[in-house]
């Protein structure tokens, strides 16, 4: 058995000896052979790309079982209780190799060598589908195409308060909604930092509040995703200056419709909880602004209120989630 210390190896392994079989596992470290000499393995040390181990390695077994494979813990997961091993065992029959085919597959070694790793990998929608015979398994649900989560920010750019709805299906896609916010205890700060206030000028965010549809789209079937939202941004302020005549106030009205392309990671863990973190860019579609100036304000009034406008809605805006949540 190769990838014998794996994610699924070393659940397969224990039970096969209970089960009463001898079992020849690969290690590819010392410490893991003696890992699986522990166990009551016979453990040994094999270079799948010599021809002539392999098949002196394969000589005088009724099987051979092939778990080495690229790492994803998402494709390897059994999710569910190491005591459901069994099941997988016995659903992945694809991955069991007779005697009458160990004779063909010593002779094309040198191609079987290559390709073997990835065998465990292709074997699995057959493990989906046959899984289910064994009376242990048929007790079990299947695995449900559609889950609904939920995730909040930890650390969102540009607006921190961040939650998001969203419905995954088969582990392709998710389709989402969220609503974003940027307080005003958190903008005033910005504000100042970014010099909008001085002695005779302040500036305030009113509003700066977004709702988006989301979609990603994961290639590998892993954590790894790729997708875009399309959203609606309302952004409201006001600029003040102090004047000879009294305080001057100019208004900001902005709408600005989005898209945002983006990049990311969505892990699912055991039990449901998620972590996600992603990186994209906001860039403007369409949009309005209105500014309000009072009659007779000074032109900087009517300058700092577009800036403001501009700044929220003109220019392209970097976007930034660290999300946690819980998919069910």
């Amino acid at each position: 058995m190769t990838g014998a210390t794996g994610v699924v190896g070393r659940l397969v392994v224990p039970h096969l000896l209970a089960r009463g079989h001898r079992v020849t596992a690969v290690g590819r470290t010392a410490e893991k052979r003696a890992d699986l000499a522990a166990l009551g393995a016979d453990a040994i040390a094999l270079d799948l790309l010599d021809a002539g181990a392999a098949a002196r390695a394969m000589k005088g077994h009724d099987a051979v079982i092939g778990a080495a494979g690229r790492r994803s813990w998402r494709r390897w997961s059994l999710r569910g209780d190491p005591d459901s091993a069994p099941d997988a065992v016995e659903g992945q029959a694809t991955c069991w190799y007779t005697r009458s085919l160990s004779g063909r597959l010593m002779q094309h070694w040198k191609w079987c060598a290559l390709f073997f790793p990835l065998l465990p990998v292709l074997a699995l929608p057959a493990h989906a589908a046959d899984v289910s015979t064994t009376p242990e398994s048929a007790q079990r649900p299947e695995r449900v195409p559609l889950r609904v989560g939920v995730m909040v920010g930890v650390v969102s750019v540009l607006r921190p308060v961040d939650v998001e709805l969203f419905v995954r299906l088969y582990d392709r896609f998710a389709v989402g909604f969220s609503y974003s916010d940027l307080p005003n205890f958190v903008a005033g700060p910005l504000l100042s930092a970014a010099g909008a206030n001085s002695d005779t000028m302040t500036a305030r965010l009113d509003d700066f509040s977004a709702f988006e549809a989301d979609l990603r789209f994961m290639p590998f079937r892993s954590a790894f995703f790729v997708g875009s939202s399309f959203g609606r941004q309302a952004l409201k302020g006001a600029v003040t200056e102090s004047t000879v005549v009294g305080p001057q106030t100019a208004t900001v009205d902005a709408t600005t419709w989005y898209v945002t392309p983006r990049a990311g990671w969505l892990w699912t863990f055991e039990r449901g909880f998620l972590l996600g973190v992603d990186l994209g860019v906001q860039l403007k579609l369409a949009g309005s602004d209105t500014v309000t100036v009072p009659a007779g304000s000074p032109p900087e009034v009517r300058s700092k209120a577009q800036n403001l406008a501009d700044v929220g809605t003109s220019y392209p805006l970097p976007s930034f989630h660290f999300r946690v949540g819980w998919i069910f």
